[in-house]
């Protein structure tokens, strides 16, 4: 099962090993565009991005239902720990056109026992491993790379329990994937978030493989092994969630779904927290969904759009913060067993290439701000995404929506934006402002819009 964070241990042994080695967090002035293996390509060259539900409790009843309840929440693929148990899971998903993917537990016999259902999609080696663990974990992940060369095989990280590279080294992976939850039920958003996402950037980019990542979709009121406490997200925070991943070079995502879990995204009141309890407790008339589960199906369709642009571009550069400063201007932890320490510097954004600066114009408080990430594509075009890093406890997107402030060049006439609601690339006209130039539009809490220079050249879209 993924577990959240450790927060206490966090703050006393830990590492960050993140965010600025050298060419990493410098800005792109050299083009930093790079392929993933053939293998990762050929398996997303149809596919959506990953948008993926784990549903990991045993229920039996309404099947059809429960699946197209996933279905109508965005989700492409459900997942499910222990493939032994899975196969009705699966089979509903499949004839519902639906992916399915699984763990390793149960051994490589488990997984041969659903290999027969069409939709095998991924296969998790592991889940949060710790460096004692990854040798016994190699011959599963060898053996699932033989048995099924074109589902993509890799283990789902906790960033601190093991060293990225001897963890790439001997897994061989197709993805790097971690889980990171960080919003806290007494309102807080974890200190280290940020720094996280830098940090599992760069491994990513070292070793050239697709970033993918756990979004916070549960709560929970215990502290249990976690140390805290933990809300469950609404729209403003699934999506600060999911657009600082985006940012920084995301390219698919998983949630759990149900789990049995009374503070779910399907919330379950006949089953004790875990899904430990009896089958026949786990009815679906007891589930009803959460605000989250709206909130991740809301932004779906425009991870989606994003995506077209996203799986052909390659997060490059510095990340430059405007205000939030509680977000990322502070000194983690440092903690060298696990990996390599590495000088940590997020930095306020001062302006790169044509755009001079940005601002929000309408916060309510310093607490609020902006990020500012930045692409390149094959040919060397340069993109910028700019999120609304606002959001908070019960705050839909509507309450953490913000007018931003882009000041240009003064030759940038006209810019370029994909429309996360339409999929298509929209040309902006600017406005004079003193001897510069400036756009004003408005972002929901939590969002981020991307965008290009409009130079005559096209935007790296699938398909184009």
């Amino acid at each position: 099962m993924v577990t959240v964070l450790r927060t206490e241990r966090w703050r006393t042994a830990w590492l960050f090993g993140v965010v600025v080695v050298g060419s990493v967090l410098c800005a792109n002035v050299a083009h930093g565009w790079y392929p993933y293996s053939e293998k990762y390509q050929a398996w997303q060259k149809d596919r959506p991005m990953m948008y993926g539900a784990l549903h990991n409790s045993v229920p039996q009843d309404h099947v059809g239902e429960r699946i197209a309840r996933m279905k109508a929440g965005g989700y492409n693929t459900i997942l499910w720990w222990k493939p032994g148990n899975a196969l009705h899971m699966f089979e509903a998903a499949s004839k519902a056109g639906l992916e399915w993917g699984s763990g390793e537990i149960g051994g490589i016999p488990a997984i041969q026992s659903a290999e027969h259902i069409p939709g095998m999609s991924i296969v998790f080696v592991g889940d949060e491993p710790h460096d004692e663990e990854l040798p016994a974990l190699v011959p599963i992940a060898e053996e699932t790379r033989r048995l099924w060369p074109n589902v993509l095989a890799f283990s789902n990280l906790s960033i601190t329990n093991s060293n990225h590279d001897d963890y790439v080294d001997l897994i061989k992976p197709d993805v790097f994937s971690f889980d990171v939850y960080p919003f806290f039920r007494d309102g807080r958003t974890f200190d280290y978030w940020l720094h996280s996402l830098e940090w599992c950037r760069i491994s990513a980019r070292k070793h050239k493989l697709p970033y993918w990542a756990w979004i916070q979709a549960i709560g929970r009121s215990d502290k249990g092994d976690t140390g805290q406490p933990y809300r469950i997200p609404d729209e403003a925070d699934v999506r600060f969630n999911i657009f600082t991943f985006l940012a920084h070079g995301g390219q698919g995502m998983y949630f759990f779904s149900y789990y049995g879990w009374t503070e779910g995204t399907i919330m379950d009141s006949g089953v004790e927290n875990l899904g430990r309890g009896p089958v026949e407790a786990h009815r679906y008339e007891n589930t009803t969904p959460s605000r989250a589960y709206f909130a991740i199906r809301d932004v779906a369709p425009e991870v989606q759009n994003l995506a077209s642009a996203l799986f052909n571009l390659r997060a490059t550069g510095k990340i430059g913060y405007i205000g939030a400063r509680q977000l990322w201007d502070h000194q983690p932890p440092t903690y060298s067993k696990n990996n390599p320490t590495f000088e940590v510097k997020h930095e306020a954004f001062t302006g790169f290439s044509k755009l001079r600066s940005a601002e929000l114009l309408d916060a309510t408080s310093d607490q609020e701000g902006l990020m500012v990430s930045f692409f390149d594509d094959e040919a060397g075009e340069t993109y910028f995404m700019v999120v609304n890093l606002t959001h908070g406890e019960k705050m839909d997107k509507i309450d953490g929506r913000r007018k931003v402030r882009l000041v240009l060049n003064p030759s940038v006439k006209k810019i370029e934006r994909l429309n996360r609601l339409t999929g298509q690339v929209e040309v902006l006209n600017t406005e004079e402002f003193a001897d510069k130039r400036k756009l004003d539009f408005a972002l929901e809490g939590g969002t981020g819009d991307l965008f290009k220079w409009h130079n005559g050249q096209q935007w790296a879209l699938r398909g184009k």
